[in-house]
Parts: structure tokens; sequence; C-alpha cells
């Protein structure tokens, strides 16, 4: 009687899975490629020119699809050609400036598809590696090496080096378009065998002019502009700060006030920011959802103040998408808050230069960042009740919501018939 045959059944790579679905979770549209950058990919799903377009469900979807069949590039093209062709993202179109621009056409699609699917396995393999880096401690590039490969990855094939040396928050592959580059995972006695790096061979730095930014960076030689970072790295950040800022998030909603008002962690400080930015940075006023993002808690004395009105409550601080959208709105240009000063709200809100209570209005106000005879004033509604979506179904809560933000002389601020001064100096 012959042997039973084994019977093998491919395993889902869950990690590569998870990681391309989690960027599924925010679908933007954007004009240039270089308007999303490194760590925005990890929290993000884009099509560059897809602004104008409602396409980018349909690629994410169809890329969803095509990678849970087992599918190829072709597979992908197929399914998705006649969606963009029906909704006009086909061919090539020229822009108001005269620049001629290509939308759709199979190259895209399969650099589309090539690309997502390779930083999804990059992101799912590094959270591999680092579960098992106590007995797999080093990683060494390994490229494919035929007459596709670029000069500087060959060159680069056999460096071995620890799997938290610093090299690989920048060479971690992909390194650029297309790259086919990946790396193999050793133990401690198969590094020395073959022989640790000393210093990974590379070359100066090249300077690329962003047309989104307006900026010029470097660029780590043998990277494509875009590529020097750790794709990894960026998801695995991005999903530790979103799972402290929401349990933060949670407890600051539904605790009392005197709880919420608490003094909160350096470190969830932090990740409540770093969650923040990358909200900030994909926000879009043209696709307000309902979305609301705490930034912070009442300090003790703002809290104190608010009981004896009887104003109190909740400690919970948060910004909406339709509040942000009204702050940074381009007829407030002039005298709105500095962009960077937005993107770490939740750093700034904790470490306020002073507390103040409007007479007239009957709201706290923020002041950060003072420079100078000049700040930032952030209006805070007290007790405001929100409607905000959560998992899908409109819920009801009670916050105290920044309702606006503007550069302001701190002087005004001074007049002590308008306001109080709750805490802090001016």
């Amino acid at each position: 009687m012959a042997p039973p045959v084994a019977q093998l059944r491919p395993v889902p790579f869950r990690e590569a899975i998870a990681a391309f679905a989690r960027r599924g979770a925010n679908l933007r549209q954007t004009n240039r490629w270089t308007d999303m950058m490194h760590d925005e990919h990890a929290a993000a799903f884009t099509v560059a020119r897809s602004l104008g377009y409602d396409i980018n469900g349909d690629i994410f979807d169809a890329l969803t699809k095509t990678r849970a069949e087992g599918g190829t590039g072709a597979d992908f093209s197929k399914q998705i050609v006649p969606v963009l062709k029906a909704k006009g993202w086909w061919g090539t179109v020229q822009e108001e400036d005269g620049e001629i621009v290509q939308l759709g056409s199979h190259r895209r699609l399969a650099l589309i598809f090539n690309v997502n699917m390779r930083v999804s396995y990059a992101a799912g393999r590094w959270e591999q590696i680092q579960r098992t880096k106590a007995d797999l401690p080093y990683l060494m590039y390994s490229a494919i090496l035929d007459r596709r490969t670029r000069p500087q990855h060959r060159a680069w094939h056999g460096t071995i080096l620890p799997v938290d040396h610093a090299w690989w928050d920048v060479h971690y592959p992909p390194c650029g378009w297309n790259c086919r580059c990946g790396v193999i995972q050793l133990t401690e006695g198969e590094a020395r065998r073959r022989g640790i790096t000393v210093l990974p061979p590379d070359g100066p730095p090249r300077r690329f002019f962003n047309r989104s930014t307006g900026q010029t960076i470097e660029v780590p030689h043998g990277i494509d502009p875009g590529w020097g970072y750790n794709v990894g790295k960026a998801a695995a950040r991005l999903r530790a700060s979103e799972q402290l800022a929401e349990q933060m998030a949670e407890k600051l909603l539904a605790t009392p006030p005197g709880v919420a008002a608490v003094e909160i962690p350096p470190a969830t400080i932090d990740a409540l920011a770093d969650a923040f930015a990358l909200w900030f940075d994909l926000f879009s006023p043209r696709n307000l959802k309902g979305e609301m993002r705490v930034v912070g808690a009442l300090s003790k004395p703002a809290l104190d103040f608010l009981r004896t009105r009887g104003r109190v409550d909740s400690g919970a601080i948060v910004v909406t998408d339709q509040g942000l959208s009204h702050i940074m709105r381009d007829f407030k240009r002039e005298i709105r808050p500095a962009e960077g000063i937005m993107r770490r709200l939740p750093a700034h809100i904790a470490r306020p230069a002073a507390v103040l209570w409007d007479r007239d209005k009957g709201n706290l106000v923020y002041v950060v960042a003072p420079e100078a005879d000049r700040g930032t004033r952030f209006i805070i509604d007290v007790g405001r009740t929100i409607r905000t979506r959560e998992d899908g179904r409109r819920v009801n809560r009670r916050a105290n919501e920044i309702i606006s933000g503007q550069e302001v002389g701190t002087e005004a601020l001074r007049d002590t018939r308008r306001y109080v001064l709750i805490s802090g100096q001016l």
C-alpha cells in the first residue's frame, strides 16, 4: 500500500494582509506621487493623479481581491481596467498649466500592483523579524543578481548587520520603484561564519526637489526619492501609536472629569501627537467623515475653575474633522496656526503657556507656542455635544472641542475685563 501523500496548502501571510488592510482604512486622493512620502504610506492608500477621481476605493478593493485569490498583476489589471475607463481615469490628460500627465495605463497598473504587494510583504516580514529576532538577530541584504539589478543594490548584496542596526532604518528593502531586493534572517552563528559587515558600501547622497512641498531633501545614495525609510518600522510605529492613542482617548472620554484631568505620561502624549500628526497629514476638507480625535485632557487648574461654574461634563479635549477644516480654512491663512503647531497639537495642548477663561464667550482659551508678543490661541467650547462616527455608527459624545485656532497678539489676551488667567503667564 502506497504511503499517504502529504497535502500542502498555502499559508496566508497574515501580517502582510493586515498591513495592507490598515492602509485601506484611509483612502487619500493625491495629485503628484510626492504628495505623500515615507511614513504617510503606512497610514493611507493612494494613487498619484487620483485627485478629482473616485478611483482609490476601486483600486484598493481590486488589489485586495486579487491578493486573496492568489492572482497576478495581469488578473488585477483585467479586473480594474473597465472600472477606470468608465470613470474617465485612463490615458493622458492636459492640465491647466499645459503639462501632459498620465492617468491609467497597463504600465501604471503593473507598477501599482508590484509596489503595493512588495510594500505590504516588507511590512509583514518586518513584523515577523521583530518577533523572532531573539533567535535570528541578524539580517542579510539579498539582491536578485541579474542584469536588471541596480548597481548600488548589487553592492549591498550580502551586507550583514544586526536587526536593530540603524542602517536598516533607510536600507530595508524595497529601496525604490520595482525594487526586488529582500532580506534573509540569520542566527548569530550564521552571521559570523558569513562575516558581519563593518561599514556597508555607500556613496554620497543626492539632492531632490519635492514639487509638492517646495523643499529640497537629501536622498541616500542608491535609494529612490520617497523610499529612504523602513516600511516595516513605519507600520509598527503607526500601529503602536494608534493603539496607545486609542486606549488613552477611550479612557479620557469614558472616565469622570476628575480622573481625565490627571497628568498624561510623556510617552502617551507622544503617541497622541504621532497619531494626530498622521491624521493631520492625511486630512482633506473635501472628505469629511464625521471623525473626532482626542488631543489631550483639561489641566487640573482648568478643571477646578470650571467646577466653580458648574461647567464640567468631560475632561477630554477633542478636535473634529469639521473643526479642523474651519481652523485651517483658506480665508484665515494670515492668522491661522502654523502647520507645524497643528501637526503636533497634543504636545502643545499638554504644555500650554497659559490657560484663560473668556468671560464674553464662555470658552476656555489655551495659549501655546508664544514667541515675542504673539502666540497661538485655541478656543475650546466646554461641554459640547459632538455627533461622531465610530465603528460605522453615529455616536453622541460630550467633550471639550477646539473650535478655533488663531495666531494673535498676547497683549489683547491680557485684558482682565474680558479674560481670567487660570494658569500660566503671558
